[in-house]
């Protein structure tokens, strides 16, 4: 799957959609030749070619969000990235968070509200070696040192770096 079609099943799963009409071209790939669930139809208003992307619920999504309430009122400093839309398309979230907070200081920015979760889970630095806004930044050696690990075994089949990475 691709960010796009994953984006349009999360967002017909938030629209209660039985499918989302993605554009053929943006799978800039050779998926619909060698995938045959992919059916491609034309758009009957404007000829452009389309595939249906079916609804993509989630159970249990988990988010990253520095700071909820004992309640699961999670706020946001920075970008969500797709966490409204996982929290749309779920039946329920659960969030890992940096540190809980009191209500009072959610409420100090209520526009800051992202989502309200079902469970939380408390995990410092449980975001490394990505960032958490408002906490830490992303970790470049870290994630560089993964990155060589990964394209030494995807180009030579070499998984010394991912084992010295582990």
């Amino acid at each position: 799957m691709t960010r796009g079609s994953t984006t349009a099943g999360l967002q017909a799963a938030g629209q209660m959609l039985a499918v989302h009409a993605h554009p053929a071209a943006a799978w800039a790939t050779s998926y619909p030749e060698v995938n045959p669930d992919l059916k491609l139809f034309t758009d009957p208003v404007h000829g452009e070619t389309l595939s249906p992307c079916p609804p993509s619920s989630r159970t249990w999504p988990c988010s990253t969000r520095p700071r909820p309430t004992p309640t699961a009122t999670c706020s946001s400093w920075g970008r969500g990235y797709a966490d409204r839309l996982l929290w749309r398309a779920a039946t329920r979230t659960l969030v890992q968070v940096e540190k809980v907070v009191s209500n009072e200081e959610i409420r100090r920015a209520p526009e800051r509200t992202a989502l309200l979760a079902h469970g939380v889970v408390r995990a410092p630095f449980g975001a490394h070696p990505f960032s958490s806004p408002g906490f830490y930044l992303e970790d470049r050696p870290h994630i560089a040192l993964l990155v060589e690990a990964g394209r030494a075994y995807a180009r030579n089949g070499d998984r010394g770096p991912f084992e010295r990475y582990l």
